[in-house]
């Protein structure tokens, strides 16, 4: 299980390994000593799933904190002293005020990790970052993993980081050779056409629900897993289509229902209830299509 999560969740490992190594048991001393920082409720829940893998065999407690989910069990998870704390920032700087967690009840901070760096600030998250930097103890040690380096990020790292150590990644190949890419200019009233062109003649997306999905009732709350009896997984013509905002979303979704496909589809303001299961439904093969804005930009893992 280790082994497929390094090769799925490279980033991922790269902050938590050294993050249990150095935590190693659960602390009867009452403060959290990790915090991971997110920029979406999916990336952040997707990280809770790799650290619970890989805090498996450990007594180490996660926590998570993001917005759409109860306070008051946010409250009780946090009371109940998790090693561990992954949050988006909006929701982590509510608790603290709500909680009045200032620097003494976090300072016991050892390890900060602001996953997706670029997009924290693209999204306007640079005040509420510093915020919370400055209610941790200065001892602390602070990674910040960006696909890019926009200015914001080096601007921030030079005034909130002691000694600054900077690691890049580079290779010589920046993109899959398997990778296609291709660039349609339609006037504005031939956009949808040219989209139901594509996913019929060219794509060759199937209507209707997909044959890999399960239809078997389960009277329980578990969502439904794949027909093998173990997790489905897409298929080779499933698709993600990214649009600008919520409206275009909805309008996209319904149109492409109407014409038969399955769709799944996510944006900012869907409740993250519904926001998971879309996901869920896209990742498990129950759906072909999944329509979403820019939340789903960065980290999100689909298979194939």
């Amino acid at each position: 299980m280790l082994l497929n999560r390094l090769a799925n969740f490279k980033k991922t490992a790269a902050f938590l390994i050294p993050m249990v190594q150095t935590l190693k048991a659960h602390s009867a001393n009452m403060g959290a000593r990790a915090l991971i920082l997110s920029p979406s409720r999916e990336l952040a829940i997707q990280t809770l799933t790799v650290t619970k893998d890989f805090t498996r065999g450990t007594d180490l407690k996660t926590m998570l904190c993001v917005g759409g989910d109860s306070l008051d069990e946010q409250f009780a998870n946090m009371s109940a002293n998790p090693d561990i704390i992954i949050a988006t920032p909006g929701r982590f700087l509510h608790l603290l005020v709500e909680m009045h967690l200032n620097v003494t009840g976090l300072s016991r901070m050892q390890y900060v990790v602001f996953d997706e760096a670029d997009r924290l600030f693209e999204m306007g998250f640079a005040a509420q970052l510093e915020e919370i930097l400055h209610s941790l103890p200065p001892t602390r040690q602070t990674l910040l993993f960006s696909a890019t380096l926009p200015s914001s990020v080096t601007e921030f790292v030079r005034a909130g980081c002691q000694d600054p150590v900077l690691i890049r990644l580079d290779a010589d190949t920046k993109v899959s050779p398997d990778l296609e890419a291709a660039v349609f200019s339609v006037k504005g009233a031939e956009k949808l056409g040219t989209l139901l062109h594509i996913l019929h003649d060219v794509i060759k997306m199937p209507t209707g629900v997909p044959e890999t999905a399960d239809t078997i009732e389960v009277p329980s709350k578990k969502r439904k897993r794949g027909a093998d009896g173990g997790p489905g997984k897409p298929s080779l013509h499933s698709t993600i289509i990214f649009t600008s905002t919520k409206h275009d979303v909805e309008f996209l979704q319904n149109m492409l229902k109407c014409a038969g496909f399955s769709v799944s589809y996510v944006y900012g303001a869907l409740d993250q209830t519904a926001r998971n299961m879309q996901v869920e439904d896209f990742r498990r093969g129950r759906t072909n299509i999944l329509v979403v804005t820019d939340v789903a930009a960065r980290g999100i893992d689909i298979p194939l």
